[in-house]
């Protein structure tokens, strides 16, 4: 269970070979041990890790290993969980049948069982579909039903996400002051629970919504920012937009 949440927290804040090193330990423990549910668990872990790493091809072969567990043993948190990983993996790799599918799966299983965290992280990741799909303000929609349920939830990472793809959204839809205002928020919340990769994605967007309105030297400030933070923990292609 510890090396779970190591695994997590070091994909998260970017320490891959940490989180590699905990991987592997975590998964000569698993080995030692005859229990399905915690082979599942350790499934899930790593597909998590692996799509942190934008290893997607990867992270969907550990999530349909790590589902078909789930479904075996009935772990109904787990399996929807799992559907929602496939979906965003899916939609990453352009694959917008399946991420359609997995999302539409993956809300009406949360609600089923009453997991409002897990409906929140679900509308929050389905904004991705959407915008790879362009469809704007259909995105808009799915980050304010995610926010909508943060005083139940309390996930102050999903809030930061949302306010990130909104800034972005809202770039595209040629509302820079909206853009500059939520990546302000975001900027702020992403420094006080210590979220690199959206830390640099806000600034980012705070960047581009800046260089709409005109104000260059800002502009530029807030992406070379951006640029510095993302360099140690992601891969040129990742950034180099």
């Amino acid at each position: 269970e510890c090396l779970y949440l190591l695994v997590d927290f070091t994909s998260n804040i970017g320490e891959m070979e940490r989180s590699r090193a905990y991987l592997q330990t975590m998964h000569e423990r698993v080995s030692s041990l005859a229990d399905r549910s915690v082979e599942a668990r350790s499934l899930a872990v790593a597909a998590t890790a692996a799509l942190l790493r934008q290893e997607y091809r990867e992270s969907l072969e550990l999530t349909k290993r790590g589902l078909e567990l789930q479904i075996a043993i009935n772990d109904r948190d787990g399996e929807a969980a799992s559907r929602g990983r496939l979906a965003v993996t899916a939609a990453w790799l352009a694959d917008y049948d399946t991420a359609i599918r997995e999302f539409d799966l993956t809300l009406k299983a949360y609600e089923s069982i009453g997991n409002k965290r897990g409906l929140a992280v679900a509308h929050a990741n389905r904004v991705l579909l959407f915008m790879r799909l362009g469809l704007l303000r259909e995105a808009l929609h799915s980050c304010e039903r995610s926010n909508a349920l943060f005083e139940v939830v309390q996930e102050k990472r999903t809030v930061v996400v949302n306010h990130v793809n909104a800034s972005f959204i809202n770039i595209h839809l040629g509302n820079p002051e909206a853009a500059k205002a939520l990546a302000e928020k975001a900027l702020i919340a992403a420094r006080e629970i210590g979220f690199p990769v959206f830390e640099a994605a806000a600034l980012s967007n705070l960047g581009n919504a800046e260089r709409a309105l005109g104000n260059f030297d800002a502009a530029i400030r807030h992406i070379e920012a951006g640029i510095a933070l993302r360099r140690p923990i992601q891969e040129a292609r990742d950034f180099v937009d």
